[in-house]
């Protein structure tokens, strides 16, 4: 039985990190609050600039990334829309994705887990952060025992 699981996973690894083609074209950004997020050797990197978005969208070009396959990868991009992750892409070999003049436009940012012990306090905490600026709330996971969320501070 356990075999048959893993294969089902180690396929849905490569189909998820072996995208190709241009990235952000089919998307509307003049729509919604947008975040790009990409992993770096050195932390994370967004843009959150919608009108860059749309005018740079031509640029972001990812081929197919092989050198991932029997490892973890090392690197992704993640497109949020409105809080809410709507691509995740992996790869390994930074070759495999450029990023145009999209590049000049990222952003060094923090990503930061802000965890609460009870229901109440998360909602006090993510009302509270919700009004600060330069935040992007990435996602709200946990449950009534153990309340987390995401958040990436800009810098």
């Amino acid at each position: 039985m356990k075999k048959i699981l893993i294969v089902p996973f180690f396929i849905l690894i490569i189909i998820s990190c072996s995208k190709n083609g241009l990235f952000l074209t089919k998307f509307d950004f003049s729509k919604g609050d947008w975040l790009l997020v990409h992993s770096t050797d050195n932390g994370f990197e967004t843009i959150k600039n919608k009108e860059v978005l749309i005018k740079y969208s031509k640029e972001l070009i990812i081929r197919n990334d092989s050198s991932c396959i029997g490892t973890t990868p090392d690197y992704y991009i993640d497109l949020y829309k409105d809080g809410e992750r709507l691509i995740f892409y992996c790869y390994c070999d930074k070759k495999t994705v450029k990023f145009g003049e999209l590049s000049k436009y990222f952003v060094k940012t923090k990503l930061n887990i802000i965890e609460s012990k009870d229901y109440s306090s998360y909602e006090t905490k993510l009302d509270s952060i919700k009004r600060l600026k330069n935040i992007y709330i990435v996602g709200k996971f946990g449950n009534l025992h153990n309340n987390q969320f995401v958040i990436s501070y800009f810098e």
